[in-house]
């Protein structure tokens, strides 16, 4: 038991020093990168799927959800990050993966992507550690406590496009009436007070007045952006918010 025990600690020694030194701990390489053959602790972008890795922040910027983007990736029958690697006989799940579900993508693959800071050209260490090397089982630390090293390697997506793939994440998105989450939500705001502009629209009433669609865009003229002192008057005034523009509506948003 002692042996066991003083060959973790002399393991663990050298795990810190390797990642402390900018070196990646991690035996799973991001999908859209390969190993160096050169240099095994440097990472090359594989660009097949470095353009999918693109295309997934692009989508992210312009306000599509992740479940939304493993739609549109399954219908472009895009191969998911597990099959990819095993048809090359890369990664550490070959053995595992179900080959009969080739475009299987998941919001939370998805999610998982967006939240790698080493699409940016970052190696991100510690994310993860064992109390104790009996312990089968990794916990997670927070963002915080990871160690970064910014530009160890080729960048995938630029920080302007991650910057927007974050914000996006971070805004909460609800169907309408109409079953359409609208991208725009959470990225709109109040010229004159600030305040957050909600989608508004009148489906439902469009149905039952015999209301047309605009034949280009598909929306009714009465579709609006409501300010949030619009929306709730009363819960306004108790914080002191008030004269603000009624609405805009989505001609008037571009």
């Amino acid at each position: 038991m002692w042996y066991v025990r003083d060959c973790s600690r002399k393991q663990k020694a050298q795990y810190q020093v390797r990642g402390r030194s900018g070196k990646p701990v991690t035996n799973t390489i991001p999908y859209g990168f390969k190993k160096d053959p050169e240099e095994k602790h440097h990472w090359l972008v594989d660009e097949e799927a470095a353009d999918v890795v693109r295309r997934i922040f692009h989508l992210s910027a312009e306000g599509k959800g992740p479940q939304t983007i493993a739609k549109i990736l399954m219908m472009d029958k895009v191969e998911r990050p597990s099959y990819y690697l095993a048809r090359q006989g890369r990664g550490t799940c070959q053995r595992k993966t179900d080959m009969s579900r080739p475009y299987d993508w998941t919001g939370n693959t998805i999610a998982d992507m967006l939240a790698k800071p080493e699409y940016m050209g970052h190696t991100v260490n510690f994310r993860a550690y064992k109390p104790s090397y009996k312990d089968k089982k990794m916990i997670k630390r927070p963002p915080e406590e990871w160690l970064i090293f910014e530009n160890t390697h080729e960048a995938i997506v630029d920080a302007e496009t991650w910057k927007l793939a974050q914000r996006s994440r971070q805004t909460v998105r609800r169907t309408d009436t109409t079953g359409v989450a609208n991208p725009l939500t959470g990225l709109l705001f109040c010229a004159e007070c600030g305040a957050r502009m909600y989608n508004h629209r009148c489906g439902g009433r469009a149905l039952r007045e015999g209301w047309k669609p605009d034949a280009d865009s598909g929306l009714y003229p009465s579709d609006n952006y409501n300010c949030w002192i619009e929306k709730r008057p009363y819960s306004a005034r108790l914080h002191g918010r008030t004269g603000a523009t009624g609405y805009y509506n989505f001609r008037s948003c571009g």
